[in-house]
């Protein structure tokens, strides 16, 4: 049995990282970043202004499984807004462990 999904590679902040396992949930980390991604996704598709800050220091490579269509989507804005994935996810989680209670 294979599991569904394509590898993403990122490049974190090993704190942040741990900060979305810890607020991941019963339904995985992967799913967490997924709902993340998608959340900012359509921020931008909804025409909103998003800053994307550097994103410097120390990182640690994860591994995320992510639905192929969400992972196209994500390749098609990093492409249109010529950006790094490492600032696309920090700032995708960042809004992400914001906007949940408790994280």
């Amino acid at each position: 049995m294979t599991t569904p999904g394509v590898k993403l590679g990122l490049f974190l902040p090993p704190a942040l990282h741990d900060r979305m396992i810890a607020a991941a949930g019963p339904n995985g980390v992967s799913a967490a970043y997924a709902c993340a991604f998608t959340e900012l996704l359509d921020r931008i598709d909804g025409g909103e202004a998003i800053t994307f800050a550097a994103v410097r220091g120390v990182k640690k490579r994860v591994t995320v499984r992510l639905d192929e269509a969400l992972c196209d989507r994500i390749r098609g804005q990093l492409t249109t807004l010529n950006l790094k994935i490492t600032d696309f996810a920090c700032a995708a989680i960042d809004r992400c462990l914001t906007a949940a209670p408790g994280a």
